[in-house]
Order: structure tokens, then sequence, then C-alpha cells
């Protein structure tokens, strides 16, 4: 299972994974400072793009990268355009997050379809793979 988690955005908007209940969650544990992360994020970009009317969230989880405001600027400068929350050591703990990024697909009774660490050259064509087979298996085709 995937543990549910209570988040702010960096608004102050409190989210919870039991919020996406019925939907596809792609979760992306990342930090400003790590290059992977930044690296991937024109991947969750598109992702998020073709999937999004489809039952289909992705959702970055923000840890070890300074205040809101500094989230913020990064965001900005790297055109983010998924929700973002603001992560915490509960959260990293129930995920086992020892590496950025950590990417994982959540299916619609929140059990963890897959993970990905670490940055890979196959990390879309897997995730999207993963989505494609939970929309088939789900009944969320358009």
């Amino acid at each position: 299972m995937a543990a549910d988690f209570r988040l702010s955005d960096i608004d102050g908007k409190f989210v919870a994974l039991s919020d996406f209940r019925d939907d596809i969650a792609v979760l992306d544990f990342w930090a400003s400072w790590c290059e992977p992360c930044i690296a991937q994020i024109p991947i969750l970009n598109a992702v998020h793009e073709k999937y999004r009317n489809r039952g289909v969230h992705v959702v970055g989880v923000v840890v070890e990268s300074g205040s809101v405001k500094d989230i913020r600027r990064f965001l900005r400068k790297h055109q983010m355009n998924y929700p973002v929350l603001i992560g915490n050591d509960d959260v990293v703990n129930k995920y086992k997050v020892r590496v950025f990024p950590m990417t994982f697909v959540i299916n619609p009774q929140r059990h963890i379809q897959n993970a990905y660490i670490g940055e890979r050259s196959t990390k879309e064509q897997n995730v999207e793979r993963d989505i494609q087979a939970l929309i088939a298996a789900w009944g969320k085709e358009e």
C-alpha cells in the first residue's frame, strides 16, 4: 500500500494522497539541488500534460530544498506545470526515499504499481507504460 500523507503545496493548501482516490498518481520525490531531478522535469511535464484529463495526477514532493520562497523561485525558473508539495521527514521515511529522484506510480486502490529510483533514460517510457496499463485495467479510457 502507498502510505497516505497530508502535505502543503507552496500556497499553503493541503493535499493528501487519499484526495486522488480512484485515480492514478505519479508521485515524484525530488530536490532542487539534484541534477537528475532537474533533468526529468520535462519528462514529468509531458506525462502531466498527456494524462491529466484521464484520471492521472503527477505530483512532485520536494524535500531538502530551502524555504518556500526558494522553492517558488525554482519552480518559476524550471517551469514545472504539475503540482508540487513540500515534503517532510515523515513522508520520506514512509516511502523509504534514500536517493533522488524517486518516482512511484500508484494505482487507483493506492497500491504502488512501480517505483523508479534515480535517473533513467527510459523513465518516461516506463512511467507511460505503467499509466497506459492502469488506464486500460481501471477503465479510465477517454
